[in-house]
């Protein structure tokens, strides 16, 4: 058995160095085949695979007849399908297709980079705006304890505006700024535009996550503003808001006995004439009699009243309060103003008549 093996391979090896006799093979790869060179490395032949008769073919590129000659051999190696052809161009198209996936590759990468770049300056200038705010709030309350309210106002303002400006929306940030810049304009007397922020923190519902005893300040304060700006029915709404929360709040029960007292006032002393022109509010020749009525009022009060030196000093301080306004109110188109002059006035009066007291 050895010997019969033995001199098949042997019979093997005769074979192929009979058909290649001291040839060099290479593979060239662009071209797909083998190719075989002399000892001078000239080029005397090669073979390549023939997908369509699934074969090798070999070229001998020694004849000089310019016939080429063809052994076939066969490679048992190779499965029985069909190859497709591989071509320089298709070569040049996969080069081309991975350029171009490595180049997308680079510049989602290079957009991403960016981006997060983008993202980095965005949070390091939010945090900058931040703690400008920060130092904003700590100079407001520096100059509350100072009891300085009207650069507190001004600090708190511009510690608010900067997280509106530049859309920083951190609710409970935003709360504080508000409700701080308007209680500083309560406590200087700024009743109109500080009316204007409270109703501003309402409507929004800023005070929904302030503290307990500063949600009950708020409906106390905000109910007393709109009670100073003489609008009474919106002043019992937000008080009995209020109560409706807090139902044992004494600052709140407080402000609506004050409010409930006015407005019977109205009621009882002044309902005759607010039935009999309910309907013709707004016509002018009712505000120019009650704006006659005024000054007939005005002349009664500085020539009875105020003549009496008791009365002139108890009066004194109501006066000086609302004379501006009663005055404003005879130039005024307004008929609320108009008629809150009118009605003080007339109370005026009937307070010195009934009793000769103290009106406010």
């Amino acid at each position: 058995m050895k010997k019969i093996l033995f001199s098949l391979f042997s019979f093997f090896g005769i074979v192929s160095y009979a058909q290649f006799p001291s040839s060099i093979e290479k593979y060239n790869e662009s071209l797909q085949r083998y190719e075989y060179f002399d000892s001078n490395h000239q080029l005397i032949g090669y073979k390549k695979y023939n997908y369509n008769l699934k074969q090798w073919e070999y070229h001998d590129l020694k004849e000089t007849n310019n016939n080429t000659s063809k052994k076939y051999i066969r490679n048992r190696s190779v499965p029985d399908f069909d190859y497709p052809s591989i071509t320089s161009a298709d070569i040049e198209y996969a080069k081309a297709v991975a350029a171009a996936q490595l180049k997308r590759e680079y510049e989602n990468q290079l957009y991403l980079q960016m981006q997060q770049q983008d993202i980095n300056q965005k949070n390091e200038l939010r945090e900058n705006l931040l703690q400008k705010n920060r130092k904003l709030n700590d100079a407001g309350y520096d100059a509350i304890e100072k009891k300085d309210y009207q650069k507190a106002s001004e600090y708190f303002l511009s510690a608010y505006n900067i997280l509106i400006e530049n859309n920083i929306n951190i609710l409970n940030l935003r709360q504080a700024n508000l409700y701080n810049y308007a209680m500083s304009l309560y406590k200087i007397k700024d009743y109109e535009q500080a009316e204007k922020v409270f109703g501003s923190i309402y409507r929004d519902n800023y005070i929904s996550e302030l503290p307990i005893e500063n949600k009950i300040s708020f409906y106390h304060i905000y109910s007393s503003l709109l009670f100073l700006t003489k609008k009474y029915d919106s002043a019992k709404n937000i008080v009995d808001a209020g109560l409706k929360k807090y139902p044992n709040s004494k600052d709140l029960l407080d402000i609506k006995n004050v409010i409930d007292e006015q407005n019977k006032r109205i009621s009882d002393q002044h309902k005759a004439i607010l039935d009999h022109y309910q309907t013709i509010s707004q016509d002018m020749k009712y505000r120019n009699l009650m704006k006659d009525k005024i000054k007939e009022n005005i002349s009664v009060i500085t020539t009875k009243i105020l003549a009496d030196p008791y009365f002139n000093k108890a009066y004194t301080p109501f006066f000086d309060e609302i004379m501006p306004d009663v005055k404003k109110s005879l130039t005024s188109n307004n008929y609320e103003d108009v008629r809150w002059a009118y009605l003080t006035t007339q109370q005026v009066l009937i307070n010195y008549n009934k009793d000769k007291g103290y009106y406010y």
